[in-house]
């Protein structure tokens, strides 16, 4: 389900007549509204996931909660995780005090910086990260391509347009209040393997 609409008409020129699509996909992760450029004259098959076999048993409830036509169920031997821990900040200094501290306590327990990535809701010029240098006393590096984790030293900053459809162990997600729909912050919650934790202004 992560492609691109001009994939599909690469895709399209290249099948045979009597060829098929076979999508796998969660609908609910859908934000670049890919399917609608699903060829209509192509038989399609879409396979959707029952499974859920990224996420701790305590951020699928939070899916859940988020889109409660969500049905995927946790994968057998899934744990149940940690709790995910809802930051409220009214000012943006704050958001960046708190976001530090707990980068922080992660490093300190042993958590490699290449674990962690930090979701921004804002554009690049106006993002409340502008002008960070560090986090945690690890330097902070802006990523937007899908190749994290190459500096195994440094954390990482993206946008879910570019982390969609991949993973990392801990999900900071900041400014919560500007993401715009509920598919969207389910989408950037579900990259979450192991912890999250949620960044919202509240007035």
């Amino acid at each position: 389900q992560d492609f691109r609409e001009n994939w599909l008409e690469l895709l399209n020129k290249v099948l045979k007549k009597e060829g098929r699509f076979l999508f796998f996909m969660d609908e609910n992760q859908d934000i670049f509204e890919t399917f609608k450029g699903v060829p209509n004259h192509r038989s399609i098959t879409k396979c959707h996931l029952e499974e859920n076999c990224r996420n701790t048993k305590i951020i699928i409830e939070k899916l859940r909660e988020t889109l409660p036509d969500a049905t995927m169920i946790p994968m057998e031997g899934t744990p149940n995780g940690q709790p995910i821990l809802n930051i409220n900040f009214t000012e943006n200094n704050e958001q960046i005090t708190q976001l530090d501290k707990q980068i922080k306590n992660l490093l300190d327990k042993g958590i490699r910086p290449n674990q962690i990535i930090i979701l921004t809701n804002n554009t690049p010029d106006s993002s409340s990260l502008k002008g960070i240098k560090t986090l945690g006393e690890k330097k902070l590096i802006s990523t937007y391509d899908r190749e994290y984790g190459r500096d195994t030293n440094c954390i990482a900053q993206t946008t879910i347009n570019v982390f969609k459809g991949l993973e990392a162990d801990i999900i900071f997600i900041l400014d919560a209040q500007n993401i715009s729909n509920k598919n969207n912050f389910y989408t950037q919650a579900s990259r979450a393997k192991q912890l999250l934790y949620i960044f919202t202004q509240t007035k």
